[in-house]
């Protein structure tokens, strides 16, 4: 049982020694550097694990009640990993905070049936389940509208070290945000070891997650056999760990600024010239994708996509590039743009094609069936492709339908699987059903992007099929 007249005492006078007043003047300062105070005003729930860094984070606030006015809460959530050890988490947190007069709330969230739900580690499911949480209470409490986390300096350098060895970028290595959105890390400037410290020399309690001390997860090696190590290097690595990600996130800021001012000035409409995409440096082109993206997705591309369609810029004029989210990468000749892929079902049916225009909305084309190359039509059309079906026998009439299970035919000498042929080329299997296939009593005539059928010529019909406004998923 937690002595509420001791705990509160230490609460007390926990900042008046001299290591208390250095970690205060370091937290103050920090929350001034971003302007923590606006955000403490509008009252704050802390994430409370009962750890030595929530315990210090909820006394700071204590503390910093006593000359600013605002609502504070306590929200732990209890994981449901350790079981009884887990529990006795929970009622600490309960008992600290019925001591010091915090209003608390616990809530249980079964992370390994999450982990297991959604294919992901144990780790990341009990940080989504806490996070989840966090939003959901101040959502339901008009009272609160910041959330406070007590990530340390410690956490911050396991970060940087964590994300540069998987060989992030600025954003990676700039490691925790002192505040996101709506939540706040008022200790990220303070090491865990004088935050362990602090809390030993006023006597004031906490509990240690026991896992913490097992190697199996990646941070946790990190936490236990290389940052030890760096403290033969330079005493405190925290502190050159912190400045460097100052330095590292004054470049991101800058970065983020050109590309934003591109984007403003350039990305008109939907779409960015393409001579203006390629005199970017690298750092702004990433950038400026991402910023093209995040208009119509949430999901961020990836490395790979980036380079991608970097190296196609320098050597194409048309292409696209799939990216997350289902949305592409499109580049038209002048212009570049990003917007949705279609995602539709198998068009189902034939249709006859007569001389003249044929509109098919279902492929989102237009096919045009002539006796000569040149077509007649008002409209002006982003995209064509024309085969002259002059060297084919044509049967009865043409038509066009999707492909179907075994589908081949005969062209360039060869006998061809339409299947081997698209898996050639690597189209994607979700754009296959959408390519128009064009035949007649005898079979296939041609698939846009392959070849006519050989045949002997003939007299019959000789005609030219010209496809226009077709669908991205159709290359020359």
């Amino acid at each position: 049982m937690i002595d509420k007249n001791s705990l509160i005492a230490s609460a007390e006078r926990i900042f008046s020694s001299s290591l208390g007043t250095e970690v205060l003047g370091t937290i103050e300062a920090h929350m001034t550097e971003f302007f923590m105070h606006e955000y403490i005003k509008n009252g704050v729930v802390i994430g409370l694990s009962g750890g030595a860094d929530s315990v210090l984070l909820l006394i700071f606030l204590l503390n910093l009640k006593k000359r600013m006015d605002f609502t504070l809460k306590a929200i732990h959530v209890n994981h449901m990993i350790r079981g009884s050890e887990a529990d006795h988490d929970e009622d600490f947190c309960r008992e600290l905070c019925f001591a010091l007069g915090v209003e608390f709330v616990s809530v249980k969230r079964d992370v390994p049936a999450l982990s297991k739900e959604n294919k992901c580690g144990l780790e990341e499911a009990a940080r989504n389940a806490r996070y989840e949480e966090f939003r959901a209470f101040i959502e339901n409490d008009d009272s609160i509208s910041t959330i406070a986390t007590a990530h340390n300096a410690t956490d911050n350098l396991e970060t940087f070290i964590f994300n540069m060895l998987r060989g992030s970028g600025l954003s990676g290595l700039c490691a925790i945000a002192p505040v996101k959105g709506n939540i706040i890390r008022p200790l990220l400037s303070v090491p865990k070891s004088k935050i362990t410290s602090l809390l030993g020399e006023a006597k004031i309690p906490f509990v240690t997650d026991s896992t913490n001390f097992s190697c199996e997860y990646s941070r946790n090696y990190i936490r236990n056999e290389i940052l030890p190590k760096l403290g033969r290097l330079t005493p405190v690595p925290e502190d050159a760990c912190t400045r460097a990600i100052e330095n590292l996130r004054r470049d991101r800021e800058y970065l983020d600024c050109v590309a934003d001012d591109f984007l403003n000035k350039s990305f008109l409409g939907t779409a960015v010239d393409t001579e203006q995409l390629l005199s970017l440096p690298i750092p702004i082109l990433v950038r400026v994708l991402r910023g093209m993206a995040a208009k119509v997705t949430d999901k961020i591309p990836e490395r790979k996509h980036i380079d991608s369609i970097r190296e196609l810029l320098g050597r194409s004029s048309r292409f696209e590039v799939d990216l997350p989210g289902e949305v592409s990468f499109f580049c038209r000749g002048d212009r570049c743009f990003i917007s949705k892929r279609e995602v539709a079902g198998r068009i189902e049916g034939e249709y006859i094609l007569s001389d003249g225009e044929n509109r098919l909305p279902d492929f989102g084309i237009d096919v045009f069936l002539s006796d000569t190359k040149e077509i007649s039509s008002s409209n002006v059309y982003n995209f064509s492709i024309q085969a002259d079906l002059s060297s084919a026998i044509i049967l009865g009439d043409i038509r066009v339908r999707t492909r179907r299970n075994g589908d081949a035919y005969f062209y360039g000498g060869i006998h061809r699987k339409v299947k081997k042929l698209m898996n050639d080329k690597k189209i994607p299997p979700e754009k296959r059903d959408r390519i128009p296939v064009f035949f007649d009593d005898k079979g296939i005539l041609w698939i846009p992007g392959f070849g006519v059928r050989d045949d002997s010529p003939s007299e019959k019909r000789h005609k030219w099929i010209t496809v226009c406004q077709i669908d991205p998923c159709v290359k020359q």
